[in-house]
This record gives C-alpha cells, sequence and structure tokens, in this order.
C-alpha cells in the first residue's frame, strides 16, 4: 500500500509537471512563430459543467477548474472583430488594452483614440497631439451638403445639449454657409468646392442673434469648439494614409470631455467613410478607452433616428476589414448595438452591482441557467487587480478566469514574478483562507435545494462530517460579514446552498459565540459582526 501511495504521488507531480512544462513550451511558440496569435496571459480557470443526477431528474451544475495555459487571441478566429473591456478604474482595464496595443500592432495597424494621454508616452507609432491638428467638422464625406448638416447638428445637439431653438438656428445657419460656397444642397457632385470652416457657421449663427436670445447662448458654446482648434478649416492629416500607419490620437490636452467626444464621431465617421470607399486588403483595429464618454450613444439620444458610426462600423466591421475594442467602465452606458455585436468580451473587477449582473449576462451568452450566472458573477466580485473572465466568439466559446500579462511604461513587457500586482478592496479585508471560500461559492437555485434536501433526509451522515460542513459554512458566513458588513438570512441561504432552517441555525449558532449579533425585525433583519470579529 505504501509503495501504491508513492507511486500514485509520483505519477500525479510528473503529470503536473508535464503540463506546466508544456504551458510554457506553448506559450513560446505562439509568441516567437504564432503569426497572428497573440498570447496575452495566463488561463488561471476554465469553466465546466456537469450533468448531475437528482431524486426528480438531472440538472447542470457549473464550477471552475484549474487549467494553466496560455491565453490567446487570433482575430481571425473571431466572428467579429469587435471587443470589449469592462472594469473599474485601477483593476488592470488600462493596462490589458496597451498590452494589446503593443501586440495587436506588430501584426497589423492600429489606431488609438487616448483620452488621457497615457498610451502616448510608450506608444510604438505616430503620434497625433489633438489642439495642434484636428479635423474639419463639415467635411462632406460622400455625403450631400444636406445631409452633412442635419447629422452634425444632431451630434452638436447632444454634446452641446442644445434646446429645440438653438438647434433650428444652428440648422438654417449650417446651410447658409454651404450656400455662400456655391454648394447645391442636394447634390453630392461638389467638383472644386471647398466645404465651409467652423468659423463660417459661428458667422452664420451670429448672424441670427437678434431673431432669439438663445442664439446667444449658442454663439458662446460654439465659440468653445472653435478655440479648440480641433475642428480646423482643413483636414491637419489624410485619414486614408493614416490608415496605413499605427497611430495614436492623443487628447490629453483637450479639456472638454464634449470635445473629445465630437472628434471621436468624427474621426470614426472618416474611417467609415474611407473603408466603404477603398478596397482594403489590411486590417485596421481601433482601440478606444473610456469609451462610455467619447462614443454618441443613441439609446439615450435626443434624435432616435441617428445612428452613430461606432455602431455602424462595429456593424460591418468584416466587411471593412475594420475593428473596435473599447476599454470602459460602464457597460450599460454604450448602445445595445456595440455589445451585442462584439465577438470577444473582456471582464475585470466591476463594482457597480447593475454592470456587474449586466457583464455576467453578456459572459454566460445570455444563458437563462441561474447557476452559471451567479457562478460567474460571484467571480467577477472576487477579481483581482489584473485578474479578468474572457468569452469569445472565437477559441473561449466558455468563460475562462485569466491572469493577464502587466505592461512595462519604457517598452516591452514585465514578467508576471516581477509585478506586484494589487487586489482590490474586496480581496486586501480577506485572508488567504477566507478568499478561498468565497472564490468558488456553492450557487443553488430553490430548485436544486429542494431536490437536495429530499436526497440528504433519505442518507444518514456521521456526526463528524456534519460538524464539518457547519464549521465551513459558518466560516463562509463571517467571512462574507468583513467583506460586505453584514449578511440577510437569503444571502447565507444561498452562498452556502442550506435551507432557511438551517440557515438561522447557523446564524444563531454565531451569535451564541459572540461573533455576530442581530439587528431589525421581521423582513429587515440582518446580521452584523460584533467587536470579536476584528480578531477572527
Amino acid at each position: 500500500a505504501g509503495v501504491k501511495s508513492v507511486f500514485n504521488g509520483f505519477e500525479g507531480f510528473l503529470f503536473s509537471f508535464l503540463k506546466k512544462a508544456w504551458f510554457k513550451i506553448s506559450s513560446f511558440l505562439n509568441v516567437n512563430i504564432g503569426g497572428e496569435k497573440i498570447v496575452l496571459g495566463e488561463v488561471e480557470q476554465v469553466l465546466k459543467k456537469k450533468i448531475s443526477s437528482g431524486s426528480v431528474r438531472s440538472f447542470t451544475e457549473f464550477y471552475w477548474v484549474d487549467d494553466p495555459q496560455a491565453f490567446i487571441l487570433n482575430p481571425e478566429k473571431e466572428l467579429n472583430r469587435h471587443g470589449l473591456v469592462v472594469g473599474s478604474s485601477g483593476t488592470g482595464k488600462s493596462n490589458f488594452l496597451k498590452t494589446l496595443t503593443s501586440k495587436l500592432s506588430v501584426v497589423e495597424k492600429v489606431h488609438v483614440v487616448d483620452p488621457h494621454g497615457e498610451y502616448a508616452k510608450s506608444f510604438n507609432g505616430r503620434v497625433v497631439n489633438l489642439g495642434e491638428q484636428g479635423l474639419n467638422l463639415w467635411g462632406l464625406d460622400g455625403k450631400t451638403a444636406s445631409y452633412r448638416v442635419h447629422e452634425n447638428v444632431d451630434v452638436l445637439t447632444d454634446v452641446l445639449d442644445l434646446g429645440a431653438q438653438q438647434t433650428y438656428f444652428l440648422t438654417m445657419a449650417a446651410r447658409n454657409a454651404f450656400v455662400r460656397k456655391g454648394f447645391d444642397l442636394h447634390s453630392s457632385e461638389v467638383e472644386d468646392l471647398e466645404p465651409p470652416s467652423f468659423e463660417d457657421v459661428l458667422v452664420e449663427v451670429r448672424k441670427l442673434e437678434k431673431q432669439s436670445s438663445s442664439v446667444k447662448t449658442l454663439c458662446r458654446k460654439l465659440e468653445g469648439l472653435l478655440w479648440s482648434n480641433l475642428f480646423p478649416a482643413r483636414d491637419s492629416f489624410n485619414i486614408e494614409f493614416l490608415m496605413n500607419e499605427n497611430v495614436c490620437f492623443n487628447a490629453g490636452n483637450i479639456p472638454s470631455s464634449g470635445q473629445k467626444k465630437l472628434f471621436t464621431e468624427i474621426y470614426l465617421r472618416k474611417v467609415h467613410h474611407t473603408a466603404a470607399s477603398t478596397q482594403r486588403k489590411s486590417h485596421l483595429t481601433v482601440i478606444i478607452d473610456e469609451a462610455e464618454s467619447l462614443i454618441v450613444n443613441p439609446d439615450d439620444y435626443g434624435s432616435k433616428g441617428y445612428e452613430s458610426y461606432a455602431d455602424r462600423l462595429s456593424a460591418e466591421a468584416r466587411k471593412f476589414n475594420v475593428g473596435l475594442v473599447l476599454g470602459t467602465q460602464r457597460c450599460t452606458a454604450l448602445s445595445r448595438s456595440l455589445v451585442q455585436n462584439a465577438g470577444l468580451f473582456v471582464s475585470f473587477y466591476v463594482q457597480e452591482p447593475v454592470d456587474a449582473k449586466y457583464v455576467a449576462k453578456l459572459l454566460c451568452g445570455n444563458s437563462s441557467d441561474e447557476w452559471k450566472l451567479s457562478v460567474v458573477q460571484e467571480k467577477i466580485n472576487v477579481l483581482g487587480r489584473g485578474e479578468c473572465v474572457v468569452m469569445s466568439s472565437g477559441v473561449y466559446r466558455e468563460p475562462v478566469v485569466v491572469r493577464t500579462s502587466l505592461f512595462k511604461e519604457k517598452g516591452g513587457l514585465v514578467q508576471k514574478q516581477e509585478a506586484l500586482p494589487k487586489q482590490n478592496a474586496v480581496q486586501k479585508s480577506l485572508t488567504e483562507e477566507e478568499r478561498e471560500l468565497i472564490k468558488l461559492p456553492e450557487v443553488k437555485t430553490e430548485v436544486l435545494l429542494e431536490k437536495e434536501l429530499k436526497r440528504v433526509k433519505t442518507e444518514a451522515p456521521k456526526v463528524e462530517s456534519v460538524e464539518g460542513d457547519r464549521a465551513r459554512r459558518e466560516k463562509r458566513i463571517l467571512s462574507n460579514i468583513r467583506r460586505k458588513g453584514w449578511v440577510k438570512v437569503d444571502d447565507v441561504m444561498r452562498f452556502n446552498g442550506v435551507s432557511k432552517q438551517t440557515a438561522l441555525n447557523d446564524l444563531n449558532s454565531l451569535i451564541d459565540q459572540g461573533w455576530i449579533k442581530r439587528v431589525g425585525r421581521s423582513t429587515g433583519t440582518i446580521y452584523v459582526a460584533n467587536k470579536e470579529l476584528q480578531s477572527y
């Protein structure tokens, strides 16, 4: 028996060693000779499911399993080249996007809209400093003058928060500016005519000041855009030419988020026009960080008929060989079209509960299985800095937990062991044992609980196992109180997977031991920590 035990232990060690060795070798090969395969970190866990038989019928269980392997992104295998990266501030979202930019720029062209000047410091390519250079807002880009006027006025109404009268006068002024330049408002044949500048439109607005007091306020808002120098009379650069380069648009010196949003929309409009009018063979990926403040959202837009160019590009990414990768802290602030067309979902720790639940549904592919949704959402709640949950339309059809590579500002990547990734506030307050308890929650729906209770009643458990289970349940209750500050009976039933009576018995046991106390009555009853819990 002793020899057999030693042999089994050696066999397990050998299997583990070979698995890790293959992981390192496959990572090296993919980095160096993998073509368009891009290694962005290490897969730590994968979501597995198994069919379990209950007393009435079988049901599906979901759980996380350790499975170390390289996290490889292959854009060609994705059904859509559009991606969505979600995470609260400080969780590693921008670090992931910088790593993606660095690796992706080697195999294809990348454009980055940089709202705070973070990417420009280490960007390997051309940097366009916005404010020193810009784009003409009133360029036709293949449309008629009338179409351009109404589309621009729609966007300006959202960015500048214009009223109905101001929108009307701005439309009149823009039409007059095109007419003075010799344009036929309904003809796309412009010959050698030069479109009006932002200043030309502002001059026409000033002529209407006597007709309404609201025009004076409109003039002040338009003057702010003119002084930003983001929208000169002529384009400072050729988008068609830049689409063959790696470019970072540095908006760090632009103070207004409205000005940044307007520039992003005009830039995407020109990219869309260039991609539609030319047959591009090479791929271009546009990466936009803080997308919730830079992209127009038609869902909460004053003019419901307007479709943003981000939505148009995400819907036509394959046809135009242009993909969007959006970084955001609040995915609920983006349009449904952008979210639905994403082929890659990456979620870091999300603090906002509404966003966390929304992201969990996206990672589950809108699965109706409550167990799967709960397991994924609970994992998102305990992710540390640099950890994320990933699901894609290509290789990773089921969610996986990934430890991302860390980006070094002065070029290159640093190895995982050289970095000291920070933990979020939740994990800082927990011990290693407590973190393990809440990492893999036993989430069960009411139907599954009833089935399991029926099965348990037919068995005769040993006293030792009962006491061990109770101790584990009590530790999990204390861990959740330390993390959240309080728990309810329903919470204990959910994360411990027990009946209401068992949950009450466990809570009463902890009260008797002096660890917690009861606050409130009836449905408002909560359980909070005693002072003694600080020494737990």
